[in-house]
């Protein structure tokens, strides 16, 4: 049987920052877009791009290059 410790502390790491459970929320409504992220929860871009690789990196969200180099996030919510 795999060990998961490693893989439930980065998870667990992720949800436990206000900003970071606020953008989650966003990506389950659908909003996509660093920029409309950023516009609806009143944090700072960079702040959110910061969280938004974050996130990516534990897998809870993926992100996708459309035509024009914008990249758009969504929540894995399996």
């Amino acid at each position: 049987m795999k060990d998961h410790t490693e893989e439930l502390r980065q998870f667990a790491a992720a949800l436990s920052d206000v900003d970071r459970l606020k953008i989650v929320g966003e990506l389950a409504r659908g909003r996509d877009l660093p920029a409309e992220i950023a516009r609806t929860t009143g944090l700072d871009d960079g702040i959110v791009a910061r969280h938004l690789l974050a996130l990516e990196k534990t897998g809870l969200v993926h992100r996708r290059e459309h035509p024009g180099g914008e990249a758009h996030y969504t929540l894995d919510e399996k």
